[in-house]
């Protein structure tokens, strides 16, 4: 299902931050809703404007393809 990454541990002198990213495209408002509960799960946090961190310190954000927006969050 979907896109495959490859991420490396860059360890102390290269974290991630917010110039990585994924953008997550849903075809419900309920899908968009199960990441947005899984994905900041275990140490992660919701940010501003839609986006949120994984434990890891990923950004990313959610969108419906419908065009119910979770930009409201």
């Amino acid at each position: 299902m979907g896109q495959q990454y490859i991420f490396l541990n860059g360890g102390p002198d290269f974290p991630f931050d917010a110039q990585v990213s994924l953008y997550v495209l849903c075809d419900s408002q309920s899908e968009v809703d199960r990441y947005w509960e899984a994905l900041p799960a275990d140490g992660g946090a919701p940010q501003p404007c839609g986006w949120l961190s994984d434990r890891f310190g990923l950004t990313g954000a959610d969108g419906c393809r419908t065009g119910s927006a979770s930009a409201a969050r």
